[in-house]
């Protein structure tokens, strides 16, 4: 990455949030593909697509932390190091509580109209942006 002014490195970091936001759309967009398919052609498992949402969003992180890290490949394993060693059960529980409702959103996504599902779908990362908000004051 350019490290001069006004380079490719100063467009990651003035661009980072709506790029992560794109990147987790996106990310999002593929879950629903996967949900939709397995719902016509498979036995349909809320749980397994769930767990699958949740692991794409690894290569997301992964590159973010690439990009916005500034020490490249070197800070992801700094990373996960700091993730597992400085308080890693502070957010333990609003990560239960999503992962849940995640297990939760896809099961139902059997039982609910192709309308209601867009609503939950487009609405669910809303809630949870506001909710962590109102809970962590930031």
């Amino acid at each position: 990455i350019i490290s001069a002014r006004g380079g490719a490195k100063s467009f990651w970091i003035e661009y980072r949030t709506p790029l992560l936001f794109s990147a987790l759309v996106i990310q999002k967009v593929l879950a629903d593909t996967l949900t939709g398919w397995t719902r016509s052609r498979t036995a349909y498992s809320g749980a397994t697509v769930s767990m699958l949402s949740e692991l794409a969003k690894f290569p997301v992180l992964g590159i973010a932390i690439v990009l916005f890290g500034g020490e490249g490949w070197k800070r992801i394993p700094k990373t996960i190091k700091g993730a597992a060693t400085q308080a890693p059960f502070s957010l333990g529980w609003l990560a239960g509580a999503y992962a849940a409702q995640n297990i939760l959103y896809f099961m139902a996504l059997s039982y609910i109209s192709p309308a209601s599902y867009q609503v939950l779908s487009q609405s669910k990362l809303i809630f949870t942006a506001l909710l962590t908000v109102t809970i962590l004051q930031k």
